[in-house]
Order: structure tokens, then C-alpha cells, then sequence
């Protein structure tokens, strides 16, 4: 939940694979644009960063902040040490220090090229930017059209389908969904006298 005074969020949940102790809580959920926050700058790294201020790519990496340049996340948002998720994509650094923010995708610092996928028909194109990939053949790697696939019931795999047939779904949502383990099953019968 968030008002203008406080923000607050419920983590519940350990990523696969990891042990008890070394749960990652990161909130990938969050739409940052939803809340209703009066000072946006409070999802702001502690003592605020220089970059933030700059809302594209190319008057972002072309700004310098005394020692401090200015580079752009591209096909993401960046994640703050002490922050956590912001809904900021220019960030400053440091030639030579390790940067206090991770970006999942491409941080450019000298141009703003990157690829877009158009998944209406599973094309991509140049992009400025915004781009989600940082060149053609990763964009054109992931830029594929989903295959189609229903859960077996009895075997518990996914067989093909066609799109639009009851229960057909992608090949991803089939894959998370079918590979739990068939429960043992009993079966009732009724006795001569009608009862079980």
C-alpha cells in the first residue's frame, strides 16, 4: 500500500531454488506509475542521484554532473542499493567505482540505439530509447512467435495444441502449471447392499 506519507509492501515469498536463508525479495511486481505518490523523489537513492532528472536517453548520457556522468537503462528501470525498484532510468556513476544500482537490461553511456520487438507480428525493429534489446540478433533470439501447448492430464506433459482449443495455452504458462505430481487416486465401489 502507498499514500503521501508512507510506503509500505508484504514480502512473502523465496525464489526458486534458493535456500531458507537467501530469499530475494525484490519487488518485480510493482508498477511505479500506479501509486499515488505526492514526491516521486522519495523512491530517489539516499541523497538523491543527479541523473534522475533527465527523462530520455539522449539528453541523459550527453549530461555530466560535475565528476558524476549520466548513463540510461535501457529496456528497464534502475534498482538502487538502498532503494530498491524506482521508476528511474538515467542514473550517474563513476569511471572507476562500482555503480549503486543494477539495471536488468542495456546501460548505455554512448549511444541510445537499441531493438524492438513488435510481438503482433513478431518483427523487430530500430528503436531509440526504449528499446527492450540492446541489438538485432538478441531481439530477433527472443522475438518468436509462442508455440501452443495443453497439459496431459495423465501423463503430465505438455502436448501441442492449437490456439483457441479448450485448456491450449503457451508453452510457458503449460510448462508451470503440468509437472506437479499426480496424486494418488482411489476409487469407490459400491457394495451389494448399495453402500460403499
Amino acid at each position: 500500500m502507498a499514500d503521501s506519507q508512507s510506503y509500505a509492501s508484504v514480502f512473502w515469498k523465496c525464489s526458486t531454488g534458493s535456500g531458507k536463508d537467501q530469499c530475494d525479495f525484490r519487488n518485480v511486481g510493482l508498477n511505479l506509475d500506479e501509486l499515488d505518490i505526492e514526491d516521486p523523489l522519495s523512491f530517489a537513492p539516499n541523497g538523491g542521484d543527479a541523473c534522475n532528472k533527465f527523462p530520455d536517453c539522449h539528453s541523459c548520457i550527453t549530461a555530466r554532473e560535475g565528476d558524476i556522468r549520466c548513463g540510461w537503462c535501457q529496456g528497464g528501470n534502475l534498482t538502487y542499493e538502498d532503494v530498491g525498484l524506482t521508476k528511474f532510468k538515467c542514473g550517474g556513476y563513476t569511471t572507476g567505482q562500482p555503480h549503486n544500482f543494477t539495471c536488468p537490461a542495456s546501460f548505455k553511456t554512448v549511444d541510445c540505439e537499441g531493438w524492438t520487438c513488435n510481438w503482433s507480428n513478431n518483427t523487430c525493429f530500430k528503436s531509440g530509447d526504449d528499446g527492450q534489446f540492446q541489438d538485432k540478433d538478441s531481439c530477433t533470439q527472443e522475438c518468436k512467435p509462442p508455440t501452443w501447448k495443453i497439459c496431459n492430464d495423465l501423463t503430465q506433459k505438455c502436448d501441442d495444441c492449437n490456439p483457441g482449443d479448450a485448456g491450449c495455452n503457451t508453452d510457458a504458462y503449460c510448462d508451470a502449471i503440468c509437472h506437479k505430481p499426480i496424486a494418488a487416486k482411489a476409487k469407490c465401489v459400491v457394495g451389494t447392499d448399495g453402500k460403499t
